[in-house]
């Protein structure tokens, strides 16, 4: 990496992959406690207590479902930068002096 600048596709697409897969157990984490808090509603019984946790439960999953979609977008985006990257250094035609070539 003589001039600070490296780019390389396998990274991106390991770092994609790790963020689906935390996407995914972000997800799965958010079902227990979902169910969890679901339970406590229903051990409430009507009342107040049963119609907050019911809010609760609500407003939990509308945030963690927006967090896994900007991760999954993100996942997405390193994606498609790595492919574009391989495109677009195997078809590089000039080689600007101490820059290299496409590898």
């Amino acid at each position: 990496m003589p001039d600070g600048f490296d780019v390389r596709p396998e990274q991106l697409r390991r770092g994609a992959a790790d963020l689906r897969a935390d996407a995914d157990g972000l997800d799965d984490a958010a079902l227990q406690a979902g169910v969890a808090v679901d339970d406590v509603a229903a051990a409430a019984g009507a009342g107040p207590l049963a119609g907050a946790a019911s809010a609760f439960s609500s407003q939990l999953d509308r945030a963690v479902q927006a967090i896994v979609g900007s991760l999954t977008d993100c996942a997405g985006a390193l994606e498609a930068s790595s492919a574009q990257y391989v495109t677009a250094d195997g078809q590089a035609g000039v080689v600007t002096p101490g820059l290299g070539g496409p590898r």
